[in-house]
């Protein structure tokens, strides 16, 4: 009655539900375990970017000096916004922008920042379907086991422990699988979605401080 000796013994239906749940909590851990390595990372980068864009006094310092930086959003904003710059001011013989220009360099800053948007916020839509319907996996597992056991109970004719308790002990560990892989794919979930939520106020606020050190430079 040991808990190796149930699932290896469950019926094949239990274990198809036992092996969907384990490959959800598998695939969920995986991306638990990147988007936190990814965030973590992202926040080095972010740190350094940040202060190297209050620290330079000239622009295009920060174009130069950002490979030492590693990925993070607010330097893919503003690389995005300095190449489509750069190509205006080429356009028009280093003529200073105008409101119009920044208007494109408005819009280059809003479509980077949804691409970055989008990296972020993949692979979550996993973790949320595994938190809530790894519950009812685990639930029909434990309902197809324990109608097994009452037809245990028809063939033998006996309404002994002996004759439920395996039965019934399978369909509980298929629940207790599925609580296991809900349970850190929600926590993990609402702790990203929480995580990007800050990063994109932090987005919003480089965009706010990027335009403003352009009108300050060109339209002084």
């Amino acid at each position: 009655m040991n808990t190796w000796y149930l699932i290896l013994h469950a019926g094949p239906v239990v274990k198809l539900v036992m092996l969907i749940l384990v490959l959800m909590s598998m695939i969920s851990w995986y991306i638990m375990l990147s988007k936190y390595l990814l965030i973590r990372a992202q926040g080095k980068a972010t740190q350094k970017f940040t202060e190297l864009f209050w620290q330079s006094r000239n622009i295009h310092d920060i174009q130069q000096q950002s490979d030492n930086v590693g990925h993070c959003p607010q330097k893919k904003m503003f690389l995005s916004a300095q190449r489509e710059l750069d190509k205006l001011l080429k356009e028009r013989n280093d003529i200073p922008p105008r409101k119009e220009d920044i208007d494109i360099i408005i819009r280059i800053l809003h479509k980077t920042q949804t691409s970055e948007i989008t990296k972020l916020e993949s692979r979550l839509p996993f973790l949320a379907t595994t938190a809530s319907v790894s519950p009812f996996i685990g639930l029909f597992g434990t309902v197809w086991g324990i109608m097994g056991a009452f037809q245990e109970i028809g063939i033998q004719n006996s309404a002994g422990l002996n004759t439920v308790a395996p039965g019934i002990s399978e369909a509980l560990i298929a629940t207790a699988i599925g609580l296991v892989a809900a349970i850190p794919s929600v926590m993990a979930y609402n702790y990203f979605l929480r995580r990007t939520r800050i990063i994109i106020a932090d987005m919003e606020t480089f965009e706010h401080d990027y335009l403003n050190s352009i009108r300050r430079y060109f339209l002084h």
